[in-house]
């Protein structure tokens, strides 16, 4: 199964534009983070950044689930999660004597530019460009 899913990777690694990729590297590193903010946030028992580290990883899982998908909501969802995210890291900046949540909220500011010009480059018309299916 390991190897199907490498191949599978390698495959949209070569069939995407590097915006694309671009977005998807980077939503991966913001769900990584924001998972360890939200564990270090839970252990100082800080349940507000907590909760919002934990909705920044879970934005950026779905956000790169529907890209990765070419799914034609992957814009639409784009621009409801940027006004969040965006929210998310003014409510963090408070919090920046960390240094997790001082990586979050760059990381953050970082994906809102890289999704939105990402996404730009992606067909809006539900073309499955990366799925071609065989009789």
């Amino acid at each position: 199964m390991g190897a199907q899913q490498a191949s599978t990777g390698q495959q949209f690694t070569q069939s995407v534009p590097e915006q694309i990729l671009a977005a998807v590297e980077t939503l991966d590193r913001l769900e990584t983070i924001a998972e360890f903010a939200d564990g270090q946030a839970m252990q100082q028992g800080n349940l507000q950044v907590a909760n919002i580290a934990d909705a920044l990883k879970d934005i950026a899982h779905i956000q790169k689930e529907l890209i990765v998908e070419e799914n034609p909501l992957a814009q639409e969802f784009s621009q409801c999660s940027q006004q969040v995210i965006q929210s998310g890291v003014q409510q963090l900046q408070q919090h920046q004597q960390q240094p997790e949540i001082r990586e979050l909220v760059e990381t953050a500011q970082q994906t809102l530019d890289t999704v939105s010009s990402g996404l730009q480059t992606q067909p809006t018309t539900g073309q499955q460009s990366g799925r071609q299916w065989s009789r």
